[in-house]
């Protein structure tokens, strides 16, 4: 007994998460790593039936503190129930420290994703920004100039359309100009014989 003593105290002393153990046969408590003796209710609260090949229950003390339960039968029971008792503290702590890994890992590929995401949608506008550009300046009466758009396959293939169709209003410009130049000389004429007549 004192060498299973001896072989419990350094178990709990080499584990941070190791709360308690003690072991029990026959009603009987062979040994235990408290202080102050095992408390009665704690004995009650993990019963093992027989042929059972162990059992895990969730404990919480007076304090509120957590522990994992594991009652384990040694030699099928015949050399006593190990009983020992594992503080949830580490393992919360490690889950914390995994959710605020993981967080940061999520939050930095979602920054880099959005980063890359931004420029690449920039990169594929640019064009169409340019040829926005171009349109108001087409509105402003600067039709000489053409559109010199470079960009993907449709940015381009819009870029020619719209220089095409940029070239047939000015040919219809041209005509509309000469036409009215026309008319201004014909309304003259007609203004004259009028005068005359």
């Amino acid at each position: 007994l004192v060498a299973l003593q001896r072989m419990l105290d350094h178990q709990v002393a080499g584990d941070p998460a190791l709360a308690y153990i003690f072991i029990m046969r026959h009603d009987d408590l062979l040994t235990h790593t408290f202080q102050d003796g095992v408390p009665v209710d704690l004995v009650a609260a993990n019963g093992i039936d027989s042929g059972d090949s162990g059992k895990i229950e969730k404990i919480i003390n007076q304090e509120g503190a957590r522990y994992i339960d594991v009652a384990y039968p040694i030699f099928e029971g015949k050399a006593g129930i190990l009983r020992l008792g594992l503080s949830e503290v580490p393992y919360r702590s490690q889950v914390r420290q995994l959710w605020v890994r993981m967080s940061a890992v999520t939050i930095g590929i979602l920054a880099l994703s959005l980063g890359a995401s931004q420029w690449l949608i920039n990169r594929l506008t640019r064009p169409l920004d340019q040829l926005t550009e171009y349109a108001r300046e087409i509105n402003e009466g600067n039709l000489d100039k053409p559109a010199a758009v470079h960009g993907r396959e449709e940015v381009a293939r819009l870029a020619s359309a719209f220089n095409a169709m940029l070239v047939r209003i000015g040919e219809y410009t041209a005509r509309l100009k000469e036409s009215n130049t026309q008319l201004e000389i014909k309304n003259r004429a007609l203004d004259r014989a009028r005068k005359q007549l």
